[in-house]
């Protein structure tokens, strides 16, 4: 078959324009995803650490991210004490390789975020997010594709990412169901976290 100038012009402009980078998955208001280990994502840590940018390609499909770890966070302090997260630093600052799934849990499951009545555990400030019947099972299809695996003493973690920053990753342990809780360094996190949740623009406080 014998292409016209004009057809082959077209091609040679989809070829060129056509095949744009896919947008970034988690960098909306909220997301919840698996961050990356050692045990389960050698072959995507190896693409990362080839990866100049953010976004982790694979056959042109986005498989993981690198997102920035939000200062004085809960997961600042969770990476400093431990070597079990994927993490690069940039510019000064820190970033977590997550990674990419259907499962991924992010704003449109929703409902509403408050500041709950009490500190956790270990007196930490904390965010209680409802979330709809169909959120409730994309999480619990997380968990079931990440379970603890106790024999190997195997726990992966989910990164809690806040406008494309990474403010907690907390164990994947229990189920969480239409409700689930997480921490925050301070107070002033947890308004930041709930303002953005329910559509309230709002810069966090320096």
């Amino acid at each position: 078959m014998i292409l016209s100038r004009n057809a082959l012009l077209a091609m040679t402009f989809f070829l060129l324009c056509g095949c744009s980078r896919p947008a970034p998955l988690t960098p909306g208001t909220f997301a919840m995803c698996i961050a990356a280990n050692e045990a389960d994502h050698l072959e995507l840590i190896a693409l990362a650490q080839e990866t100049p940018g953010e976004i982790v390609l694979k056959d042109g499909e986005i498989v993981g991210e690198w997102l920035q770890v939000a200062t004085n966070s809960l997961a600042s302090q969770q990476i400093d004490e431990t070597d079990d997260f994927i993490v690069r630093e940039v510019n000064g600052g820190k970033e977590v390789l997550v990674v990419h799934s259907q499962f991924d849990l992010t704003e449109k499951y929703i409902r509403t975020a408050t500041l709950s009545g009490g500190p956790d555990g270990d007196g930490l400030p904390q965010v209680e997010i409802k979330i709809s019947a169909a959120g409730a099972q994309m999480a619990h299809e997380l968990l079931s594709s990440n379970a603890p695996d106790y024999l190997n003493e195997l726990f992966r973690n989910v990164a809690i990412v806040v406008r494309g920053q990474v403010f907690s990753l907390p164990i994947l342990e229990t189920e969480i169901g239409s409700r689930f809780i997480i921490s925050t360094t301070s107070q002033e996190h947890a308004a930041y976290i709930v303002a953005i949740l329910n559509g309230k623009v709002q810069q966090l406080p320096q």
